[in-house]
């Protein structure tokens, strides 16, 4: 004999006033968040209010908790690696995605204007330091120019951890190419750190100079945006002896040395 559940009168009951408590609930925030704006909700209820549109039924206040716990804070939910988020119990694709789609349009929308114009090392760090806006991890940018030093195009090209990130040489330079711009300023953050180049940071550097100069290529600048402050590592000669090794080392054609030479003479070292 097959045995059934049935739900009883009081089960019934139980269940519709669980359902009427999360729906006044949600009514309740959405209502506090409508009329007193985003600064009267925790960070708790912010992530909550977020989970209404990707979970409709459940309640996301156990979902909010489990992701700041894991992450640390809010701002790191929403800087997270998508596939990071996953991992938290009960957060699966929607979830995880439109938290990430929060996070990259925030990033996007604090990027500086593209029709600024960059013609000095001290412009350079100014502007890179608006790129990593409520950022916890290291993340790496290229950033191309016109002949005339105007902002062409800026991109992302990476984001890590704290204290790591993994660049592809190939994509700054496809970038560039791309973006048909033959002078570039780079830059990347230390979040947990000073603004000062890494041996890592200069090797990397000449690295891409060589690439960037086999392509046609300048790089003006490498800013590193540090905790308190930036620094460009023209202001401090390294990018010059790098390029200068560069140099020495591949063959250098009369078309990169007109390039490299207009570029010296449109950005001032300060």
């Amino acid at each position: 004999m097959e045995l059934r559940k049935v739900n009883t009168p009081d089960r019934v009951k139980t269940e519709n006033t669980t359902s009427q408590i999360h729906k006044n609930h949600r009514s309740r925030l959405k209502f506090q968040f409508e009329n007193n704006g985003i600064g009267s909700l925790t960070d708790i209820q912010k992530l909550e209010l977020l989970l209404f549109y990707a979970i409709p039924q459940k309640d996301t206040n156990p979902l909010a908790h489990a992701l700041i716990d894991e992450f640390g804070s809010l701002k790191n939910v929403f800087s997270a690696d998508i596939n990071d988020l996953k991992k938290v119990k009960g957060i699966k694709e929607n979830s995880a995605t439109l938290i990430k789609l929060v996070g990259s349009l925030q990033n996007q929308l604090n990027l500086p204007s593209n029709d600024e114009k960059i013609s000095s090392s001290s412009e350079a760090c100014a502007f890179c330091q608006k790129l990593y806006t409520n950022v916890d991890v290291e993340q790496f940018f290229v950033i191309c120019l016109t002949k005339s030093n105007k902002v062409k195009k800026v991109k992302m090209i990476g984001s890590g951890t704290l204290d790591e990130i993994n660049v592809q040489i190939r994509e700054i330079t496809a970038f560039a190419i791309e973006s048909k711009c033959n002078r570039i300023i780079v830059s990347h953050n230390h979040p947990a750190g000073i603004a000062k180049a890494s041996d890592e940071d200069a090797a990397f550097t000449y690295s891409l100079v060589c690439s960037c100069l086999l392509n046609s290529i300048d790089i003006l600048d490498h800013v590193i945006v540090g905790t308190d402050k930036a620094i460009a590592m023209s202001s401090t000669g390294l990018l010059q002896k790098l390029k200068e090794r560069a140099f020495k080392t591949i063959k250098i054609t009369s078309e990169i040395k007109a390039i490299v030479s207009s570029s010296a003479e449109n950005y001032k070292v300060d």
